[in-house]
């Protein structure tokens, strides 16, 4: 869209917040594969429970949707921050 500036020359109007934020959920991955939701299924997986993993791999799939359960998008739990194996890492590590 384009509109007249207060100097009387043309801009292009930005798009509103639901265009935008229907772009970048285009490009921005909602599932993101941590290192704690894979220490979870390694520990489900020992267990001989291989839901956790089958869970993983369906929101691998389709890393963009919005229908990914919110426990795979919320921020690390409280239990992984010093359980090893769910740290956070430096691209240098």
């Amino acid at each position: 869209m384009v509109r007249l500036n207060f100097d009387n020359r043309f801009v292009t109007e930005l798009p509103g917040d639901e265009a935008r934020r229907r772009r970048m959920n285009r490009v921005n991955q909602r599932f993101i594969l941590r290192n704690y939701l894979a220490q979870e299924a390694i520990d489900a997986a020992m267990r001989k429970d291989l839901s956790v993993i089958e869970k993983l791999m369906e929101a691998a799939r389709h890393p963009y949707d919005d229908g990914t359960p919110a426990d795979l998008t919320a921020k690390r739990p409280h239990w992984a921050i010093n359980k090893p194996g769910c740290s956070m890492l430096a691209c240098s590590s």
